[in-house]
């Protein structure tokens, strides 16, 4: 994926790890004998999208930040440095906006995108699979569904930057929030979550390429006499050597 936003970044991705809240983003240098650091994240001017005939904007938007229950993702095989950054309650309302924020020059960009926006969110997860944003979940409360929870894939192509929504039917996962989103090739893995009721222990597999022919998803079941995680939701995940490991949860 090339990089979207202005700065281009020449640290490895092994080296470095970005948090970002309020109006700073904190980063930890695993080489550095100092290893946090804190900056200013500066809002740039909005990029607007390719090929079409809009006038660009002549303010920067307002900064980005505070915000919680949003959703972030990184591209693991690109040294570009960029990190997506969509929906999550900002403002005392919910948000559908995507932000690039830069670790190389610490800037936030909003990325104006065209198609069929996904609803306003919080409590939902995405991926970037190359150029391919995915989202999936979360606490949308759709005036169009009258659904609180969403259960739509979500699919923006980030050289177009237009968003395509799949209302996938067959057996998949119940709508949910605090999931987790791992992908691995060409398939995402979702597992646990919650209803705002009941927490789940389930996970989904979603291959990517599917979209092409008949999308669906895929129940992944523990072998035999392996144990499964409990319950839980609000949870952390991470792909490390094909392996997802899940940390903490509210159960």
């Amino acid at each position: 994926m090339q990089p979207l936003g202005r700065g281009v970044a020449t640290t490895q991705r092994s080296q470095l790890r970005e948090l970002v809240g309020s109006s700073t983003t904190w980063r930890f240098d695993l080489d550095g004998v100092y290893p946090w650091a804190q900056y200013q994240l500066q809002v740039l001017f909005p990029l607007p999208v390719p090929r079409l005939r809009i006038a660009p904007r002549m303010s920067p938007p307002i900064s980005p930040f505070p915000r919680h229950g949003h959703a972030m993702a990184i591209n693991q095989t690109s040294s570009s440095g960029d990190i997506l950054l969509f929906g999550g309650l900002a403002v005392e309302k919910m948000q559908n906006d995507l932000y690039v924020i830069s670790v190389q020059d610490h800037s936030a960009t909003l990325l104006d995108t065209t198609g069929d926006l996904p609803d306003p969110r919080t409590g939902h997860a995405c991926v970037l699979m190359s150029d391919v944003f995915v989202v999936w979940g979360g606490d949308s409360d759709s005036p169009a569904t009258r659904e609180e929870l969403s259960h739509e894939v979500c699919v923006l192509d980030l050289l177009s930057r237009a968003w395509t929504r799949f209302l996938v039917g067959g057996s998949c996962p119940a709508a949910r929030c605090g999931h987790t989103l791992t992908a691995l090739g060409s398939k995402l893995y979702m597992y646990g979550g919650s209803d705002q009721k009941d927490a789940f222990n389930d996970m989904w597999t979603f291959d990517i390429g599917s979209l092409r022919t008949a999308p669906s998803w895929e129940a992944i079941k523990a072998s035999d006499g392996s144990p499964c995680p409990s319950k839980r939701a609000n949870h952390s995940s991470v792909l490390l050597d094909a392996k997802i490991i899940l940390s903490s949860a509210s159960l």
